[in-house]
């Protein structure tokens, strides 16, 4: 039988969530057999695949998955991301509804405090990327404060390019688009989508932004 390190599985299974290959990640953090010390780094990975899934197709293993893992930097990011995520998208709707109105001001300023958290506690730039990125999504998605959301989008695409990060300074651009490209995007297929971030990059990824909006 191969053996595999737990990290590694946890990458791979990262790499097939990106792709949109849920089912394909689950299953094989779910086949691993974890050595002693190594299932908290599954159990992540698995809460992050069931989190990114919720989000991309509705369903709704994020919150099961949220229970079963350690605490911690990271996990404190996939729960923010998931209760980001359910605002967005509360269960049961047809799509992202965007903007203040109808939200609950505590769960807007305790999203935006959490974010804040994780910006001021982040181990290394590529980390402290993600975290502003995010603040930027809560400010312009959630609050509708647009201004503040596209500076923290700017400063997270500088941060993630100095960090090397190409999927968070891929997705800080994109939120940097124009309203009409951001439209074709959101109107282009889950798949592509994700293709998007995990195939390309910034380059690429902005040559396949504008392919499809040429062909509108």
């Amino acid at each position: 039988m191969a053996e595999i390190a737990a990290e590694s599985l946890a990458a791979a299974a990262r790499a097939l969530m990106l792709a949109g290959r849920w089912a394909q990640a689950a299953d094989l953090l779910a086949a691993a057999a974890p050595a002693e010390g190594e299932q908290p780094a599954l159990a992540l990975a698995a809460a992050e695949v069931a989190v990114d899934q919720d989000f991309w197709t509705r369903t709704d293993g994020g919150a099961s998955a949220l229970s079963r893992i350690s605490p911690g930097y990271d996990a404190d990011v996939v729960r923010l991301r998931h209760d980001y995520f359910s605002e967005l998208t509360p269960p049961g709707s047809d799509g992202p509804r965007f903007g203040p109105d109808g939200r609950d001001s505590a769960v807007l300023s305790s999203l935006t405090s959490r974010a804040a958290q994780l910006l001021d506690a982040a181990p290394d730039p590529a980390r402290a990327a993600a975290a502003m990125f995010f603040t930027g999504l809560i400010a312009d998605n959630l609050r509708g404060d647009e201004i503040a959301g596209r500076a923290a989008f700017a400063k997270a695409a500088d941060m993630a390019r100095e960090a090397g990060d190409d999927l968070t300074e891929s997705e800080a651009l994109r939120h940097l688009a124009p309203p009409a490209t951001r439209a074709v995007i959101a109107e282009a297929n889950t798949e592509d989508v994700r293709r998007f971030s995990v195939d390309s990059t910034v380059s690429g990824y902005t040559a396949v932004v504008e392919s499809l909006a040429g062909s509108q």
